[in-house]
């Protein structure tokens, strides 16, 4: 990919996301969704156009090398397995030709119990922190 490709993908993306919600509910959702998260981040898109600015061609390709890409030394993997309670029926298997294998790094698999808390405890998605004690100066009337 080009820089001028690159660049218009990015603009692209950044007209995107400053566009207004054209519904009220929209609105109303994106800022629920803070509070449900524990975010609180309510200019969330504005903080997100600004870093987007930022971003070059080759701080994206430094990026899909080192956490996306098949060999990547910090790629993570979300593996989720659905077990049908249905009786069983004959399968039949898939098979992806022309596949590329890749080289990829296991680890032991965890069990998810809460996937907020299990999305707050990760780098990518800090927490807002939240005082665990309020005090009032004036007493309440």
């Amino acid at each position: 990919m080009s820089n001028e490709d690159f660049l218009q993908h990015r603009n692209a993306l950044a007209i995107h996301k400053a566009e207004k919600p054209k519904e009220q509910g929209v609105r109303a959702d994106h800022l629920w969704s803070e509070i449900s998260t524990k975010q609180l981040r309510f200019n969330r898109v504005e903080e997100e156009l600004k870093e987007l600015e930022k971003v070059t061609l080759s701080d994206a390709l430094q990026y899909f090398e080192e956490l996306i890409g098949p060999t990547a030394a910090k790629r993570k993997r979300l593996n989720v397995h659905i077990i049908s309670k249905a009786p069983k029926k004959k399968q039949k298997k898939i098979q992806i030709e022309n596949a590329i294998p890749s080289k990829v790094i296991e680890r032991d698999p965890c069990k998810i119990e809460d996937v907020c808390n299990w999305k707050a405890e990760h780098e990518f998605y800090p927490a807002a922190e939240f005082p665990t004690k309020i005090e009032l100066n004036q007493p309440i009337i």
